[in-house]
């Protein structure tokens, strides 16, 4: 079998690869592998895992290894020390709660003078440190998830308040958690000092969480959004103890391997490789870099609680077709109005309206308060536009159901679906029974018909 240092050789000579800005030196001395590296953003991680080869030299080390991802961590111990040594400090890599301490917790400088004969002797620091801060942020992770005031935060009690709603449906909550994860910063909710890297955080979760949901055999409690919720997130922990055993290769068969989230392209074979692609589990601070993303995909969920709670309180988005309102002039500037695109060639005063019904046989359709709209702002929904927007892309897309579409989750855009409020046009004549719309047996105000 060829070593290490050959076939990184032959892997830098002969193949494309996902490392960019390679300095050739980062390997040649103690200081330039490593001193010197930024850790306390996300990019500064990515630049260390590209720039040292740790990437290239993990999937080389797996791809060609007779045990392949299994018990990579150890294997690889032993490779770098030529053979067994005691007791492996790797241990309690694959359980929260333990020490994680590969090649016994040795300093790059020491682990440079003792093994640095090969590539993988020194680069294998940084790999057996994103093992360390896999371990880190997955401990932080978990203790997060499990922490009552994550829900308290949402504010779901005062919503339901400010909006006249209802917690009672709690929908498909898992596929809640996938979603807000998968979009990052789609709806503006990202942190303030997140930065454009923590793309690959979002990534892994949004990965994680979208396995879960559309795995799903055991029923979400549907009692309320909160106990949803809470159930969704002991759930999600339960995943994260899974993806930990799976990543440091305690996988039990190739079908769990696969399981794990790639949170970037590239060309690497082994799926261990892929899941530590971009070296998010490097950034330094594990509870600051765990926290940024869980509260940014927080933000996400709580706009996402907000809009169901807005549709168990009867509001819909219509687009406005009568006589007077068929400009953009004449839509007007009120707050909540807004004159935007449903197909090509076709645009429309779009608005909310409050439906409400005392008896079977009568409901009202009253155009949104002020007040809505300022509540909607304190709860990330006062950007209307991309809010409407996602409500049409929903009615003309989501194929008759109002589901989340995970199949094609994309970070940077709302996935559709994600705000379900029915929408409706406001016709401008009464239908051929005298009746103003609304449905058999129910009679409105004005007269309206799906948008579709």
């Amino acid at each position: 079998m060829k070593s290490a240092a050959g076939l990184l050789a032959l892997a830098i000579s002969t193949t494309a690869s996902p490392v960019t800005n390679f300095k050739r030196d980062a390997l040649d001395s103690k200081d330039t592998l490593c001193k010197g590296w930024d850790l306390r953003t996300p990019e500064g991680a990515q630049a260390v895992w590209e720039n040292t080869w740790a990437g290239v030299s993990l999937d080389l080390f797996i791809t060609t290894s007779s045990e392949g991802q299994n018990s990579w961590i150890k294997d690889m111990e032993n490779q770098i020390r030529g053979g067994a040594s005691g007791k492996s400090g790797a241990d309690g890599c694959a359980q929260l709660g333990d020490d994680c301490e590969p090649l016994d917790n040795m300093s790059c400088e020491d682990q440079f003078d003792k093994y640095g004969t090969t590539a993988l002797g020194k680069n294998s620091y940084w790999i057996f440190q994103a093992v360390k801060g896999l371990h880190g942020k997955f401990n932080v992770l978990h203790t997060q998830l499990s922490d009552s005031t994550l829900i308290a935060g949402l504010n779901i009690g005062q919503m339901v308040s400010d909006f006249q709603g209802s917690e009672d449906n709690s929908g498909d909550v898992l596929s809640w958690l996938a979603a807000a994860a998968g979009m990052g910063g789609a709806l503006g909710s990202l942190v303030p000092g997140a930065g454009t890297g923590i793309g690959a955080g979002f990534g892994i979760l949004g990965g994680i969480f979208s396995a879960l949901a559309i795995g799903q055999d055991d029923k979400i409690d549907q009692g309320s959004i909160s106990a949803g919720l809470s159930d969704a997130f002991a759930k999600a922990t339960d995943a994260l103890k899974n993806t930990l055993r799976i990543a440091t290769g305690g996988g039990q068969s190739e079908d769990e391997y696969n399981s794990l989230p790639a949170p970037m392209w590239d060309t690497y074979q082994s799926k261990i490789a892929k899941f530590f692609n971009g070296g998010w589990f490097l950034v330094d601070d594990d509870t600051v870099a765990v926290t940024a993303t869980l509260e940014s995909i927080s933000n996400n969920l709580k706009i996402k609680v907000a809009n169901d709670i807005l549709k168990a309180a009867g509001l819909v988005l219509v687009a406005d077709k009568r006589d007077n309102v068929l400009t953009r002039e004449t839509c007007g500037y009120s707050t909540g109005r807004q004159w935007l695109p449903l197909r090509d060639g076709e645009e429309y005063c779009f608005y909310l309206m409050r439906t409400q019904g005392d008896t079977m046989t009568t409901l009202s359709w009253v155009e949104a308060e002020g007040e809505l709209y300022d509540n909607m702002a304190k709860y990330g929904l006062g950007n209307r536009e991309p809010y409407y927007t996602g409500i049409i892309d929903c009615a003309l897309n989501g194929g008759g159901s109002d589901n989340i579409d995970l199949g094609n989750i994309v970070w940077g855009k709302v996935p559709t679906c994600y705000f379900n409020l029915d929408a409706y046009f406001i016709e401008p004549e009464m239908d051929s029974t005298g009746c103003l719309g609304g449905g058999e047996g129910v009679c409105s105000t004005i007269h309206v018909t799906k948008i579709e």
